[in-house]
């Protein structure tokens, strides 16, 4: 059982409720000290090396892709995760780079030996999404934890 999500806004059926946490821009994370590169990533570079993709969803596409291939450009996925923090990690040693979202990237480089750099090209923002299913909408409990993940992201957005 899953009591809440939080991922990018995608298309839910009507039994699935959201709302919408933040918005935030995608950056690279590498390796302190990667050979490719040490401060400015550019396009080439970035398509020539193998990728961590993170999401939650078992095959397919990641956000980054579909906007990469907006742009005629792929990238070479090599490893996929469900979580950021294994996908950070999983670059500590070997030269493999990720797209994450700012505020993650932020937290994990404050945990481990990471760097953050700029896209090498422009995305569009992603709206950030609290996801929870319509049976538990009016559950205490569950209203609660909505809540306290609301106010953790924005600290000015309740649940009335």
């Amino acid at each position: 059982d899953i009591d809440l999500a939080i991922d990018a806004l995608f298309p839910v059926s009507n039994n699935i409720l959201h709302t919408k946490l933040e918005q935030d821009q995608l950056v690279v994370v590498a390796r302190n000290n990667h050979p490719s590169f040490s401060k400015k990533l550019d396009l080439a570079t970035y398509l020539s090396l193998d990728h961590v993709l993170v999401s939650s969803r078992s095959s397919g596409p990641g956000i980054e892709d579909f906007e990469l291939s907006r742009l005629g450009v792929h990238r070479n996925i090599a490893l996929r995760c469900q979580h950021a923090l294994a996908a950070c990690r999983g670059i500590l040693g070997n030269d493999m780079i990720l797209t994450l979202p700012r505020i993650a990237a932020k937290m994990y480089s404050e945990m481990l030996d990471i760097s953050i750099f700029e896209m090498p090209v422009e995305l569009p923002d992603i709206d950030v999404h609290l996801y929870w299913h319509s049976n538990v909408d009016k559950d205490p409990a569950n209203r609660w934890l909505r809540n306290k993940m609301i106010m953790a992201a924005s600290n000015t957005h309740f649940i009335k």
